[in-house]
């Protein structure tokens, strides 16, 4: 049967004769063909033109931007679904290896990439630093590892339930949840270091299963962007200079289609004070600078903004930080 939203899906904003269309569709019913292409161009989501005794088509530009963003949030879910069954399916079968080995009688064991110095490579083509082939073992056979392998395991647990419901949490979220689990971390730093070791073992971003930091870094300037998630923010467009505080740095912002800038640097900034002090003397306009604040060490969204920044846009980046050890990690982050 044909309908609007057919006619819609076959349009874009080039022009499209109007005998075409129909051919495409493969249109029975004429009348009912015209009325349907009346009603659109009543309501203003197609446009019409006559040129050398051709009637052609095509989708008004709001209509056209509508279809775009529809069709790449549907690419986003798509693409989501197709991480989270990937690991789903990998935490499955570390569990399901866990429990084979307990129903043998073994201790439990887990190899887990190692994060030592000696470990970390540079890839020339991802230009950035990977872990190598070694590996640890973590076991459940050493009384000095029961208790973090106990911890990664509950941790293993945790994620594959929120890849269940759907839910996303933040690292500071999965600290205080073991509690009600009776899992005991001295501190988040622990925790973290469960998340880091669960993304090491399955080769996927933390972000791939819905764990976020907290954000507390925020972008200032002359730069816009087009949010493509969450579906009801799909489309919209946002300036970073709309909000005197800036922006906040999450990950929906991290993953936005850049429109926009006339700047042609970036500055991150490790203070907080520093950076709205840079706001309230306009160093963005004298400069012609992206202001990001980095809230001392940078949180990895922030980081993989920044690194967008550089390499979609050629913004080189300056760092404005302390003259001390934090400030040269700031650096080589």
């Amino acid at each position: 049967m044909l309908t609007g939203d057919k006619v819609i899906k076959a349009l874009s904003r080039k022009w499209k004769a109007k005998d075409a269309l129909a051919k495409q569709l493969k249109v029975k019913n004429q009348e009912e063909y015209e009325k349907i292409l009346k009603d659109l161009i009543e309501a203003e989501v197609i446009e019409v033109e006559e040129k050398d005794g051709a009637i052609n088509l095509r989708l008004k530009e709001t209509e056209a931007k509508k279809q775009r963003a529809i069709k790449k949030e549907k690419e986003l879910f798509e693409k989501e679904q197709k991480i989270k069954k990937e690991v789903d399916k990998n935490l499955s079968h570390l569990g399901q290896e866990l429990y084979q080995e307990v129903n043998r009688g073994e201790f439990p064991e887990l190899d887990i990439p190692s994060r030592s110095t000696s470990n970390i490579v540079f890839d020339e083509d991802l230009r950035q630093y990977v872990l190598g082939e070694k590996t640890v073992t973590r076991t459940a056979k050493s009384m000095g590892q029961i208790r973090s392998f106990s911890q990664l395991v509950w941790v293993m647990r945790f994620l594959k339930d929120l890849l269940k419901v759907d839910k996303s949490s933040t690292l500071r979220d999965v600290y205080y949840s073991s509690e009600a689990y009776q899992i005991k971390f001295a501190d988040q730093q622990e925790s973290d270091i469960c998340i880091t070791d669960v993304e090491a073992m399955l080769s996927i971003p933390r972000e791939d299963f819905k764990v976020f930091p907290e954000e507390r870094s925020a972008i200032y300037g002359d730069f816009t962007v087009e949010y493509t998630t969450p579906a009801r923010y799909a489309g919209r467009r946002v300036t970073m200079s709309d909000s005197p505080d800036g922006v906040m740095i999450g990950p929906h912002l991290v993953n936005s289609k850049f429109i926009q800038t006339k700047a042609d640097k970036v500055i991150a900034i490790e203070s907080g004070g520093m950076f709205t002090r840079f706001v309230e003397e306009e160093v963005n306009e004298k400069y012609n600078a992206i202001l990001i604040h980095t809230a001392g060490q940078a949180p990895r969204s922030t980081r993989r903004l920044i690194r967008r920044l550089h390499y979609e846009l050629n913004l080189p980046v300056y760092i404005f930080t302390d003259g001390d050890p934090w400030g040269a990690l700031q650096i080589s982050c």
